[in-house]
């Protein structure tokens, strides 16, 4: 459940903050894209697990992981990897934000 959130426009790019649970996540649109997905929902799953990021680079690499703590685009492929490795559904690591 998120506390707070806001968005900001920098150079034409919306950003979008929200505080949940002591932490920052953040998801961006390209210009003029009202379109994000955000994986807070993965990191969230990770913690119930007792598992840490970096148990992912079992299975991705290092700038994927990046780009999922970011909040940037990934691969099918990536997601399914995840999905896999989690044992677990598209909708229990990510969430489709307009």
């Amino acid at each position: 459940m998120f506390i707070s959130a806001s968005m900001v426009l920098l150079a034409n790019i919306k950003f979008s903050f929200a505080y949940s649970n002591n932490m920052l996540e953040y998801a961006y649109a390209d210009k003029g894209g009202d379109i994000m997905m955000r994986y807070y929902k993965l990191f969230d799953l990770l913690s119930r697990r007792d598992m840490k990021k970096t148990d992912l680079l079992e299975i991705i690499s290092a700038p994927t992981l990046a780009k999922l703590s970011k909040g940037e685009s990934v691969t099918t492929d990536v997601l399914c990897k995840i999905c896999a490795f989690l044992d677990c559904q598209p909708g229990d690591i990510m969430e489709y934000v307009k």
